[in-house]
């Protein structure tokens, strides 16, 4: 094959080996975030589809749920969900791959790094998972390699992409702009790839036609989810909803979860060492690559350099504020890592087919260590205790059935239960919560709860209503309040 037709197909046939991968082993974990979202899926309720932090996934999440269902599939959203991410996963894998070869990587070189990206523990793992984040992952890294496409004119040296024979592919800002919008949409912190986007452009004019791609397809999809989602009845309401998870309080008053502090940065350096792997000693190798790659290949590559430095700079900016302790926020991380990776490789200055083959047998141990430390033990639905937890109370419950949730159960108890839940989120004291209680007794609705699963003020209130257990389960004892 000709390098410039071997340089034109492999992206699609790195994403393909990626989403075969993912595909093969799906998550049982289910987190959270994608529960709720599969909920809100199945609901079909258009302004429950809508997030103000993340305003495009719930909407795409629909749409490919219903579009398996016209295939056929009959399965829960939550699937349909890890799906999608799966496949958003793997389009990120391709576009790193395009990305390395927009900077001249030799291919062996790049298809090397963008299989280290697939198997990196954080990625593979949460591109395996119903979740917001891998959405705005792969725009944003389609938007770097559209920034960064070369322009060749045969009179740049080979890593400007001339060796492997492409055309002249000159950067579009405004396509840019928008792929960073579609990213935002898929999550706002996706904002902070700003930097290394201005910078990365080479004059004022680049820049306005980027601004303008990006202002015009947040204006959009923002504009679009209010009118055709929310329909918010008030100023309040909207702001409410623009706010997102900085207005969860039961009076939707601003909250910002996040501060600077010695503490947090640790949690931050540690969640940096453990983005490829479980292994601290793997990951300070890793950045001791990215950061060599970075010190050498400042001249061949200023462009590589700037975009992977200031990309994990902006992110940082935001993530070592807000919830540095939260592994997810770091998914569109592991790309700019292994650019700079793949940088240092190059610039070992090994033969090209060595090189790449030293690459691709780390890679391939990667991918066994995180299969059998991470991946596999998380396809295994027996090992989430949550789950087992919710299908205990969905066998000894009647289906008319109020269970008194916390944490995790708000979501598994009416989605994997499909028991109705009594979330003591919403009872801002002992009081209100035992009016409620007594309400539902008083109109023959029974209630269970699971005291090891509540905090303890939850039990304690309760105990001036009568207890009857009716089963266990793994620790877990499951009473009749009556």
């Amino acid at each position: 094959m000709k390098p410039g037709r071997l340089a034109g197909f492999l992206p699609s046939a790195a994403g393909l080996g990626a989403l075969a991968l993912y595909l093969l082993l799906p998550a049982a974990r289910y987190n959270f975030d994608g529960v709720a979202c599969a909920i809100a899926v199945e609901l079909g309720e258009a302004r429950h589809l809508v997030h103000g932090n993340h305003v495009a996934y719930g909407v795409l999440g629909w749409f490919a749920h219903w579009l398996l269902k016209l295939f056929g599939y009959q399965g829960p959203a939550v699937v349909s969900l890890q799906a999608l991410s799966s496949a958003l996963g793997a389009l990120g894998v391709a576009g790193l791959c395009r990305l390395l070869l927009n900077f001249g990587v030799a291919p062996p070189l790049a298809a090397a790094a963008a299989a280290g990206l697939a198997v990196s523990r954080l990625y593979w793992t949460w591109s395996l998972e119903a979740q917001v984040y891998p959405l705005g992952g792969a725009l944003l890294v389609w938007c770097a390699a559209e920034l960064c496409r070369p322009k060749s004119s045969g009179a740049e040296p080979r890593w400007a992409g001339a060796r492997w024979g492409y055309g002249d592919r000159r950067p579009r800002p405004f396509v840019a702009g928008l792929l960073h919008a579609g990213s935002v949409l898929g999550h706002v912190g996706n904002m902070m790839f700003a930097p290394a986007a201005w910078f990365c452009l080479p004059d004022a004019s680049s820049r306005r036609r980027y601004a303008l791609g990006l202002g015009a397809g947040l204006a959009a999809g923002y504009l679009a989810a209010v009118a055709l989602f929310v329909r918010p009845e008030g100023l309040f309401e909207l702001r409410s909803w623009l706010l997102g998870s900085t207005a969860l309080s039961v009076d939707r008053r601003f909250m910002w979860l996040g501060a600077w502090s010695l503490e947090r940065f640790g949690h931050w350096i540690r969640v940096s060492l453990e983005l490829a792997s479980g292994s601290s000693s793997t990951g300070l190798a890793l950045w001791a690559a990215a950061g060599f790659g970075a010190w050498a290949a400042r001249r061949e590559r200023p462009q590589a350099v700037r975009l992977a430095l200031w990309w994990l700079a902006g992110y940082a900016l935001l993530y070592t504020n807000w919830q540095p302790m939260t592994v997810v926020y770091r998914y569109t991380d592991v790309p700019a890592l292994w650019l700079l990776v793949a940088c240092a490789v190059e610039a070992a200055r090994a033969p090209t087919g060595l090189a790449g083959a030293g690459l691709a047998c780390f890679v391939a141990y990667l991918g066994v260590w995180n299969a059998g430390a991470s991946v596999v033990p998380g396809s295994r639905p027996e090992l989430n205790a949550d789950l087992q937890r919710a299908l205990w109370l969905s066998r000894e419950t009647p289906e008319n059935a109020w269970v008194v949730v916390h944490a995790t159960e708000q979501v598994y108890v009416p989605y994997f239960a499909r028991r109705r839940p009594l979330n003591i989120r919403y009872f801002p004291d002992e009081s209100s919560l035992q009016e409620r209680v007594r309400a539902l007794a008083k109109a023959g609705e029974p209630v269970y709860v699971v005291p090891e699963v509540l905090p303890e003020w939850a039990p304690r209130a309760l105990e001036k209503f009568g207890w009857r257990q009716t089963s266990a389960h793994q620790g877990s004892r499951l009473y009749l309040i009556h």
